[in-house]
């Protein structure tokens, strides 16, 4: 059935009426003329002149042309059918490829009358015209189910897609679980198992499971899944491996009841940099294949922890509150040194304490017993970059004090350690700043503002030019206008003094004391403010800023290399505009390429496939014709064959796909009645669809070009009637 309307925007009267008084105007103006034409040329320029004018009446009012089309569309099936390289292997007892041959000439495809369309899938999906066996070609390196489904359920309403055929090994090698694509497509999906569900006589290296950063000459564990049939009673080797270097080898003894193993290395990289480990068990007798022994994984080799040196005029509970908070990090590592009465430490700091330290905090530090030396060094270390954090109290001696002054971020205007209490007030022209912020808080503000007052010593400073004042004191209701909490950065050197003391109050009498009397909405403003300062005064190390890598490890030599990048500035707010260029190497590669930004800070990168080996790569970073930084990583391609890695059908993904969906699993030799029950099932039906187009005339430049044409045609009529 089809219907057809012509519209306009406007009110059909009004342009009745302006259309009568545009052809009475045209009327009156050919009613004399000179000179003088005869009637039938009057009527031909007047019905040039009203034509174009009533056109452009008409498209004032935004015509349109409205045909409805009903159409009843039969339903569709959508046939995936699996290319990956295993789904034509020979198992344990059949050839999957002749299983597969066999099962699409059983398969009486003229039953749904060319309602169908076939898609074929491996690492990616893709539809087939004009099908036939010889479309699939078999070398696909994954295994995705998940892709198709989704692609198909982006189309079904319109195609009409009622059910889905999928036929494959159901070896899922890919990061998306299909069973999460059903709640796209709520049609029925049929599946058909190809190979066998016993496994062949076969070892398997499954995962490599292992921290992506470790230290030098600290242990990390390796963790290898195996899997092992046909060799029962039997002791298997494995191998650790360190850039192609044997480390270690365990054996692992196959009993018949068990498939899955699990074996643990305890590896210690003795050098920095990144690590290529691989987990190989090497080629048993009668093995099914040797393509899947191996697995390998990438390990960025640092220096040591993070090292975080603590220096106090004295035992307090700042000190102690600030080394418990530290400690529960263990990838810190905590230098303290404390001073005795007469100047002495608990523990002498030695010139590697100086040299290995990452970052320095200052308790109430320096005293006037400090030894200038002690002070001396760690201005050196700071003057190479190195951060601090400066927390106040009352021992502190001016003259030791300005052994740092370069360093800090405050000059001192007067000195006394003659204390007071002190509310902390927030500054609000930088609120938003990282150090202040408490996580899952919006008026963050309001939670500083109600904090327990902590001390500070009437010394009074102004900050640097380049310095930031996040926090200023208040006595009682009386704010001043005195720093409490400065930051400053220069360069590649950061600082934070916080000029009160006492921060442990904010845990003792704040949040400990709500927390006893069971109110569980208390913040920890100590610990969220310690956490974000530690954290902002330890991002001079480029890679938190800076992070580029590839979306796999271990790519097939049919799959696309795929980077993806985040770059943030100094406060960690995302870089939208910055330009990053990978360099790819190794022995017989060097390839440049660029990424671009997606948005948020993130940028993206896409190569062809590479030939087998493996690679390494370094991004250099530019942000305002400067480079901010850079980064590196290594990557495989072929070292790993995916597709052998689980050689069985997998029965039960499929068979929950089909039961999920109100489908039905086959087995490839017992299809009967597959056709006829797709058919007759009660959600494969035809549906009404009502099919609107529109024409709007607007739109349309030949319109315009008519209308021009009448003008044209009218002004050439009257030049050769020499009219006025």
């Amino acid at each position: 059935m089809e219907t057809s309307q012509f519209t306009i925007s406007g009110n059909f009267w009004l342009l009745l009426l302006l259309s009568i008084i545009s052809v009475g105007i045209v009327i009156f103006s050919y009613r004399k003329t000179t000179p003088e034409i005869s009637k039938f040329q009057k009527i031909i320029l007047m019905s040039l002149r009203s034509v174009a004018l009533l056109a452009i009446l008409l498209l004032l009012f935004s015509p349109k042309f409205v045909r409805n089309n009903y159409k009843e569309i039969p339903p569709r099936l959508a046939i995936l059918l699996d290319n990956s390289s295993s789904a034509a292997i020979k198992d344990n007892s059949v050839n999957r490829k002749e299983v597969y041959r066999n099962l699409m000439n059983q398969i009486d495809f003229a039953k749904f009358k060319g309602n169908y369309d076939v898609f074929t899938f491996d690492s990616k999906s893709r539809q087939i015209d004009n099908f036939t066996f010889d479309s699939l070609t078999f070398k696909g390196q994954g295994t995705d189910i998940y892709s198709p489904i989704i692609q198909i359920a982006k189309v079904a309403e319109e195609k009409n897609y009622q059910a889905i055929l999928l036929i494959t090994d159901g070896s899922v090698n890919t990061n998306f679980n299909p069973i999460y694509a059903l709640d796209k497509f709520s049609k029925p999906i049929y599946t058909i198992g190809i190979g066998d569900t016993l496994p062949p006589r076969d070892i398997s290296v499954k995962s490599l499971i292992l921290n992506e950063i470790a230290f030098i000459n600290s242990n990390v564990q390796v963790l290898a899944q195996i899997t092992a049939s046909g060799y029962n009673n039997k002791d298997i080797r494995i191998e650790l491996y360190d850039d192609d270097k044997f480390v270690e080898a365990q054996e692992f003894e196959v009993v018949q009841s068990q498939t899955d193993y699990s074996v643990s290395f305890n590896y210690i990289p003795k050098t920095e940099g990144i690590h290529k480990i691989s987990i190989i068990v090497p080629e048993q007798e009668n093995e099914y294949t040797t393509n899947n022994n191996q697995q390998n994984g990438f390990v960025k080799v640092v220096k040591n922890k993070k090292v975080i040196s603590i220096f106090a005029s004295s035992p307090s509970a700042d000190l102690s509150f600030m080394q418990q908070f530290l400690s529960q990090d263990k990838d810190i590592k905590i230098n303290q040194f404390v001073q005795k009465q007469q100047g002495n430490f608990y523990e002498l700091p030695k010139n590697s304490d100086y040299s290995e330290s990452q970052l320095f905090i200052l308790i109430d530090f320096p005293s006037s017993s400090t030894p200038d030396n002690v002070v001396s060094a760690i201005a050196s270390q700071i003057s190479s970059g190195k951060p601090l954090l400066f927390i106040g109290g009352n021992n502190i001696d001016r003259k030791k004090l300005n052994i740092l002054k370069d360093y800090l971020p405050f000059d001192i205007n007067s000195f006394s350690n003659r204390e007071f209490k002190s509310l902390i007030v927030p500054n609000e022209d930088i609120v938003e700043n990282p150090l202040m912020r408490i996580d899952g808080i919006n008026n963050f503000a309001d939670v500083w503002k109600q904090l327990p007052p902590i001390f500070k010593t009437e010394t009074f400073v102004s900050p640097k030019l380049n310095a930031k004042v996040l926090a200023f004191s208040q006595i009682e209701n009386v704010k001043l206008n005195e720093p409490l909490i400065i930051l400053q950065e220069v360069g590649n050197s950061r600082s934070v003094a916080v000029l009160g003391y006492g921060l442990h109050r904010w845990k003792l009498i704040g949040y400990a004391k709500e927390k006893a009397i069971g109110n569980d909405e208390v913040i920890d403003v100590y610990e969220n403010f310690m956490k974000n300062t530690i954290r902002w005064l330890s991002i001079s190390e480029l890679d938190k800023q800076i992070v580029v890598k590839t979306t796999k490890k271990s790519y097939s030599t049919s799959e696309e290399i795929e980077f993806v990048g985040n770059v943030y500035d100094n406060s960690l707010n995302p870089i939208d505009n910055a330009q990053i260029q990978i360099n790819i190497k190794n022995k017989n590669t060097n390839k440049l390429i660029d990424m671009y930004s997606v948005g948020n800070g993130t940028y993206t990168a896409k190569i062809p496939p590479l030939p087998k080996n493996d690679y390494y790569f370094s991004a250099k970073v530019v942000y305002n014709n400067s480079e901010i930084g850079n980064t590196n990583g290594r990557f495989s391609v072929g070292t790993i064959d995916f597709e052998m890695i689980d050689l069985t059908m997998n029965k039960n993904l499929l068979e929950q796909i089909s039961n999920l969906t109100n489908g039905s699993f086959y087995f490839a030799n017992n299809i009967e009645n597959l056709e006829d029950n797709i058919i007759n099932a009660k959600s494969f039906k035809k549906v009404g669809k009502t099919i609107n187009t529109e024409i709007d005339f607007i739109n349309k430049w030949w319109l315009m070009g008519i209308i021009i044409l009448l003008f044209a045609t009218e002004w050439y009529i009257r030049k050769r009637l020499s009219l006025l």
